[in-house]
C-alpha cells in the first residue's frame, strides 16, 4: 500500500512540474509573439488593404 501511494505522490509531482514548465513555455511563447504581432501586424494589414 505504501508504494501505492508513492507512485501516485510521483505522478502529481510530475504532474505539477509538467504544469510549471508548461506555464514558463507558455508565458515565453506568448512574449515572442506580443513582439512579432508589433513588428509584423502593422505591415500586414497595410499590405493587406494597399
Amino acid at each position: 500500500m505504501g508504494s501505492r501511494i508513492e507512485k501516485q505522490a510521483d505522478h502529481l509531482i510530475i504532474q505539477q512540474r509538467d504544469r510549471e514548465v508548461t506555464t514558463k513555455i507558455r508565458e515565453f511563447f506568448n512574449q515572442k509573439q506580443k513582439v512579432l504581432e508589433e513588428k509584423l501586424v502593422h505591415k500586414k494589414w497595410y499590405q493587406f488593404w494597399k
